[in-house]
């Protein structure tokens, strides 16, 4: 009997000491938009941008050859992190820039988009 506890306690210590596989966390796909001066996007893609303070701002997307505006929609902002979704089906290039505008319309954040 004591030479099976023993044998029961010796497995039991050796399986505890057997390497543990930890898998890595995926990177937060969270991070801020106009953090890079270009990002992949695809339909229905959440984009994120951080802002100072809350208020009215203006996302315009626009086309970076002709430099003509593609869409511009109005927001209200908050403070800290915001998410926008951004269709992409119905635009007419793969590559637009997508520019943040407070009321006074002063520039926040641009980056270029590559449509996936």
């Amino acid at each position: 009997m004591t030479r099976v506890l023993l044998t029961i306690l010796i497995v039991s210590s050796l399986w505890g000491c057997r390497k543990m596989e930890i898998e890595p966390i995926p990177p937060s796909r969270n991070e801020d938009i106009f953090s890079t001066k270009q990002a992949s996007v695809s339909d229905d893609a959440p984009i994120n941008f951080n802002l100072k303070i809350e208020g009215i701002y203006t996302l315009t997307l626009f086309d970076p050859v002709s430099q003509q505006v593609v869409t511009r929609e109005r927001i209200f902002g908050i403070t800290g992190n915001n998410t926008f979704k951004l269709y992409t089906k119905a635009l007419p290039t793969n590559q637009v820039y997508l520019l943040l505008q407070d009321e006074n319309n002063n520039e926040i954040g641009k980056t270029l988009l590559v449509i996936k």
